[in-house]
This record gives C-alpha cells, structure tokens and sequence, in this order.
C-alpha cells in the first residue's frame, strides 16, 4: 500500500482562523488529471505541504496504470478555470487507497476535498469496492479532522510509515470508510 502524502497543511492556522469569513459555493468541477494540469498540482503540492512530492514522484506514481488522478476547477458559467484542488488515488479489488489529496491553501474549508471524498465514494458503488483508505501522518492533525468528518474511522497504526526531510521516521493511522450495503 502506498503512503498518502497528507502533512500538515503551511497555512492550517491562518485557514482555520479564516474559515469563518468563507461561504462555500458549488461553482465548481471534477475531471481526469492529465500531464497539463501537473504544473498546477505541483503549485498546489509546495503551497500545502511541509515536505511536497517533486515532479518525478508525481511522475513516477501516475505512470501506474492502477493509480488514478482527479482535480477539481473553479468554474464561472460554462469556463473552466485553475484547479483548486486534486486527489491521487490507488485501485484496489476490494477498496481505493487514497494516495494524495491536496487543496490550494486558497479553497481550504470551501468543501472542495469533501467533494472528492464524495466522487470516490460513489464510484466505491458503481466499481463494487467496499471501502476507502488513507493513511495519515500521525503529526497530521487537520488530515484526521478532515477524514473523520468525512466518515472515516482510524483501523490501525503502521509504526514507521513516514519519513520527514531530517530522517526521522514517524507512524501512520490507517482510516477507512466503508459503503453501507442495505441487505
């Protein structure tokens, strides 16, 4: 399984403080990722994260022909605009694994990565996988509030599944979100 790249967001502080001043709206968009659109994620990568994936790790982990990758726009009518988002996830027979989720520091708390919690959730249904995965940097905080709120629920701990830029290994909490199947 690989690790989702979910740190603690640069700007949590400032967003949290801010939160209460932004009003959600539903103008925007989701899509496929392509190879254009990685200059945007990768802006959206350094802005979110203490230690970002590089161009080559984005690079390295799209080319597997299991792992799929979402973004979510900002529209205005019928014009597409930046991308404020995006969600990297891993097909699995039985589950997604969700790889890396990011949100531009701009659009946190606007709802945009609940919305792409929400489409992998309603393909768990058409693709007949039962559940969603992530695993979340033990320091992650703003990561456990998000996917807690989302109906995820920590399963176990994977001691040792981060690395930060200085060497130092830290633990992830393996959270998951099971479709309810009514019998």
């Amino acid at each position: 399984m690989l690790n989702i790249k979910l740190d603690c967001f640069n700007a949590v502080k400032q967003n949290l403080r801010s939160a209460k001043n932004k009003t959600p709206t539903k103008n925007y968009y989701i899509s496929w990722g392509v190879r254009q659109d990685l200059p945007q994620i990768l802006e959206i990568e350094q802005s979110s994260f203490q230690c970002p994936w590089t161009k080559e790790e984005f690079i390295k982990t799209l080319s597997q022909r299991t792992n799929v990758c979402l973004v979510i726009r900002k529209t205005s009518g019928t014009i597409e605009h930046d991308i404020v988002g995006y969600v990297i996830y891993e097909l699995n027979k039985k589950y997604l694994n969700i790889i890396n989720l990011a949100v531009h520091p701009h659009y946190v708390r606007f709802g945009i990565g609940s919305q792409l919690i929400d489409k992998l959730k309603r393909k768990l249904a058409i693709d007949k996988r039962r559940s969603l995965v992530a695993i979340i940097s033990e320091y992650n905080l703003t990561g456990h509030l998000f996917f807690r709120a989302n109906g995820f629920r920590v399963e176990h701990i994977i001691p040792n599944e981060f690395c930060d830029d200085k060497g130092v290994y830290y633990d992830g909490y393996c959270a998951r979100w099971h479709i309810i199947r009514n019998m």
